[in-house]
């Protein structure tokens, strides 16, 4: 991850003229700048921007200009926020380098009796501030702070969920993304739980994304499949849209990711339909380009036809089909780790309702094995991807 600073004492009073201006020109050209045309969110009032901005001014630091985060929608650097829940308004400022356009970041003020103080200072290289939001993600009715810093190409975003509590901060989690839906989303049942959902986008081949939709629990975000079947429709949404395009309509991975949305949306019939148009397309173009293999593998369609099966309640060919995605993965070792994780959960579930609990609980186990030798660099990321696992094994 790119270096930063995150610290939580005072930084130096600087205060120049160009702090407060928002212009493009104190920042290194870049298409992504926009000039801002409103700094304060909470108040026309001349007075009570003169007062905030001096405000500002004691605590920006040096060689930093205040500038509004780079989504167009977003215009202004100054906000003011209840994030404590104690009635009273935090100030929140984001800021960029005069020298470099991609180091800036943010800070927190909350006033404690007389003084502001900083309760948050994040800031950096690779810290631009691409968007600020506010949710309630822990489902405590207060809205925690939630900060995407520009990583940039198709990398999109670093998204941070900041708590902010008695003026002391705590970061719930991060997550990459290249575009995001923030909603509190209902299950299969249409109730929701008061807990903002997040859905990310990352960017895999041309028009297609790998869409994740998480939760928090306490420890960190984890995959949210109660609210899939809400969710996924708009994913399915998105790709017969794209399908529709004549430059579309033979990609297989098009296809493939279509068929995922599908089965998370519960349409397994439809999901193993466009499977078949993948495979039919995908056959094309390795014969057109004298290829054994081709993007989406082999097994990876398995793993969805798979899942689409086990929807189907037919479980014993759903359990053929994962042996077989095992089977046909050597191509592609430096990814299919990953993938494991997913064949473990679903052969578990398979096993699990054929009445196999012992068979079951091996796979279970085997999937936690195996996320802890992923992501033994990174504790987190264990927790929102073995969560599952240990969930089913409670469950049984």
């Amino acid at each position: 991850m790119i270096s930063k600073n995150v610290v939580l004492n005072c930084v130096g009073i600087v205060i120049i003229s160009s702090m407060f201006t928002g212009c493009g020109k104190a920042v290194a050209s870049t298409e992504l700048i926009q000039t801002p045309k409103v700094i304060l969110t909470s108040s026309n009032q001349t007075n009570e921007i003169n007062d905030k901005n001096m405000i500002v001014a004691k605590f920006i630091p040096k060689d930093m200009v205040l500038f509004p985060p780079m989504a167009q929608e977003q215009k202004k650097a100054i906000i003011t926020k209840d994030l404590n829940g104690d009635g009273k308004e935090e100030i929140i400022f984001t800021f960029k380098s005069s020298k470099d356009p991609y180091t800036g970041g943010v800070i927190v003020l909350a006033k404690d009796n007389k003084e502001w103080k900083v309760v948050l200072s994040d800031y950096g290289e690779g810290e631009s501030v691409y968007k600020i939001d506010f949710a309630d993600i822990d489902g405590d009715k207060n809205q925690e702070l939630l900060v995407s810093s520009f990583v940039g190409g198709s990398a999109g975003n670093n998204l941070k969920i900041y708590k902010i509590k008695d003026n002391k901060v705590k970061i719930l989690d991060e997550v990459l993304y290249k575009k995001i839906d923030i909603e509190d989303m209902p299950n299969i049942e249409g109730k929701k739980d008061g807990r903002n959902e997040i859905a990310t986008w990352v960017h895999d081949t041309g028009n297609s994304y790998i869409v994740e939709v998480f939760r928090y629990v306490n420890g960190g975000l984890v995959e949210a499949e109660d609210v899939y079947p809400y969710y996924f429709k708009k994913v399915v949404k998105y790709y017969e849209e794209e399908l529709s395009k004549p430059e579309n309509k033979e990609a297989p991975y098009m296809w493939y990711y279509l068929a995922d949305a599908q089965v998370k949306a519960n349409m397994p019939k439809e999901a193993l339909k466009s499977l078949e148009k993948c495979m039919e397309y995908k056959k094309k173009m390795q014969k057109q380009l004298k290829a054994e293999e081709s993007y989406p593998y082999d097994y990876l369609v398995s793993i969805v036809k798979a899942e689409a099966l086990y929807k189907n309640k037919d479980y014993k060919t759903s359990i053929r089909e994962l042996n077989k995605a095992l089977s046909s993965s050597k191509n592609d070792q430096n990814q299919f780790s990953n993938k494991l994780l997913d064949i473990y959960y679903d052969l578990g579930k398979n096993e699990s309702s054929l009445g196999n609990k012992d068979k079951a609980k091996e796979y279970y186990n085997k999937g936690i094995k195996m996320a802890e030798k992923i992501y033994k660099e990174d504790k987190q990321v264990f927790f929102r991807y073995s969560y599952k696992f240990k969930q089913a094994l409670i469950e049984k």
